[in-house]
């Protein structure tokens, strides 16, 4: 489940108009999967050696493919305002339901100190009960402006991964999502820093 709140701002080049707003929102999403081994061994993420838990290093190369199904839902608000020309904005309101799979392939490369990890996905999504409302106080026809989006999405994602030892992760990654109406593009870099003994070495 994840949460969150923020502050955004306004600009209308029509008018010269500016405000800003609040904006809240969460979700929840659950997964389920299979990783079917394509080429090499799965190496365990961890093994009991003489009652402690210790880091298995990967010595083989593994090449797997990665299922999966998810449902989730999601509930963003953007707050009411009134822009600088005196023109009032209502309440948005964007929440709906999602079901979707995932395809997955990825592989484990051991190179002496590093573990890389590059992978590339395919992705359908369909959301339900979808609403997507606007309060405008005073507009012609009526305040509540309702707006159809598109319910269904494909796309990609892609990245790669690369782990030294048992240590930090340091890694980038992209991803795309298009409908009907709507196209979505976006990336990341990371670095991920484990703190307090290795659990393990492999995390698909």
């Amino acid at each position: 489940m994840s949460g969150g709140f923020g502050h955004s701002s306004l600009s209308q080049s029509i008018d010269g108009s500016t405000g800003s707003y609040s904006t809240r929102g969460y979700g929840t999403d659950w997964r389920l999967g299979h990783v079917f081994p394509l080429l090499g061994t799965p190496v365990p993420s961890a093994a009991r050696v003489r009652g402690k838990r210790q880091a298995v290093a990967a010595a083989t190369s593994f090449v797997g493919l990665d299922v999966s199904a998810h449902l989730g839902y999601r509930n963003d608000q953007a707050g009411g305002f009134t822009d600088s020309v005196g023109f009032i904005y209502g309440n948005d309101t964007f929440k709906y339901g999602e079901v979707g799979g995932r395809a997955r392939l990825f592989a484990v490369l051991p190179r002496g100190a590093l573990t890389w990890m590059p992978y590339v996905a395919g992705t359908l999504d369909q959301r339900f009960g979808l609403s997507h409302d606007s309060f405008v106080p005073g507009f012609a026809g009526g305040d509540v402006i309702t707006f159809q989006n598109a319910k269904t999405f494909w796309g990609s994602d892609f990245g790669i991964s690369a782990r030294v030892g048992t240590g930090a992760i340091y890694g980038a990654e992209g991803f795309y999502r298009a409908s009907s109406d709507t196209s979505i593009a976006g990336g990341r870099g990371y670095i991920k820093v484990p703190f307090g003994p290795p659990a393990g070495v492999l995390r698909y």
